[in-house]
């Protein structure tokens, strides 16, 4: 109805009422939502009404994120370099059990390494992760316009195709230091097993080497080399193996080990962001307790809370939806 779409109605709701129903709906189940609304507002809402609304504007969301552009904030402090990462952690999908959901973080730093802002994105399970790097990839080329002067960095671990998805957008690539420092971890267990105090000895130590001094992980290999040609002959097979692991992922990342060299210039070495962005953006609300996701409905509300946790989305977001509407969709 013409006065409906002049209203900018959402389904037969008002748009603030859209906005408070599907702004709590990301943050919590419909039942949560009906019991708050009744309780502070005096509202009886259905919990399959409150679910349909958050779904439609969740769709909005969808339909209409690569013809709406969200504004960078104006910076007090000049942004001297963007760390972007990317990660997978696994949701319970109703007809396929247990998958990987994508998660990716675009963050700003200034030139002391203080992050200032942080753009986050999210996608739910499929084969190829391609709708993932298609979202994930239109966010960094839109902030690539805006700033195309400064540093950018590739966060990640060891998967490889994280590493070929961030080499297109980054000048520098670096291991996540805290993926880095596990392995070291696990090297120090299979040499001195449950030898604690040798074992936490050595892995502080060349922890320590490794973030600050240059060229570590040439003497790491040569350390881990010696060990392995002096292992006794308990469980030797399994030591060895693992050895051999931790061998093979060093030299495969050796050169996105310059931890040294970014902690001078302020650049991130760890993908902390990243691994926050799986358990803020998708963890907290897809994994409560009895969840289980259709990739609809999964796939709506991973909208709404990347458009609530990238500060000052959210109100973006609902001024186009007053500019233009949504009933078109």
């Amino acid at each position: 109805m013409p006065l409906e779409n002049d209203a900018r109605m959402v389904l037969n709701s008002t748009p603030r009422y859209s906005q408070i129903v599907s702004g709590k709906y990301a943050r919590f189940g419909a039942d949560a939502i009906c019991e708050d609304l009744l309780e502070c507002n005096g509202r009886r809402l259905s919990r399959n009404y409150a679910k349909k609304l958050s779904d439609f504007v969740g769709s909005i969301a969808q339909c209409y994120e690569s013809e709406w552009e969200y504004d960078l904030p104006e910076f007090d402090i000049p942004v001297a370099s963007v760390g972007i990462g990317l990660d997978g952690t696994c949701i319970l999908m109703h007809d396929d059990g247990w998958r990987e959901a994508m998660s990716g973080s675009i963050a700003f730093y200034d030139n002391q390494g203080e992050r200032l802002y942080t753009i986050y994105c999210a996608a739910t399970p499929e084969y190829g992760k391609e709708r993932f790097k298609e979202k994930f990839s239109r966010e960094i080329e839109r902030v690539k316009e805006n700033l195309p002067d400064v540093l950018y960095v590739g966060v990640a671990d060891g998967a490889k195709d994280n590493w070929i998805f961030l080499k297109k957008y980054t000048q520098r690539q670096i291991l996540d230091f805290y993926h880095a420092r596990e392995y070291i971890g696990k090297a120090a267990s299979a040499i001195f097993g449950r030898d604690k105090k040798s074992r936490d000895t050595w892995i502080n130590d060349w922890s320590h080497r490794l973030e600050h001094k240059q060229g570590t992980v040439g003497r790491l290999l040569k350390e881990l080399e010696h060990q392995r040609a002096n292992l006794d002959s308990k469980n030797f097979i399994e030591r060895d193996e693992e050895i051999r692991q931790v061998i093979v992922y060093y030299t495969n990342n050796k050169n996105r080990m310059c931890y040294t060299s970014h902690l001078k210039r302020h650049l991130p070495i760890g993908s902390g962001v990243t691994e926050a962005a799986c358990k803020t953006v998708v963890k907290q609300r897809m994994c409560v307790s009895g969840s289980r996701w259709k990739d609809d409905g999964a796939s709506c509300v991973l909208a709404l809370r990347t458009l609530k946790l990238t500060k000052g989305r959210w109100q973006q977001f609902w001024s186009y939806v007053m500019r233009h509407g949504c009933t078109e969709y």
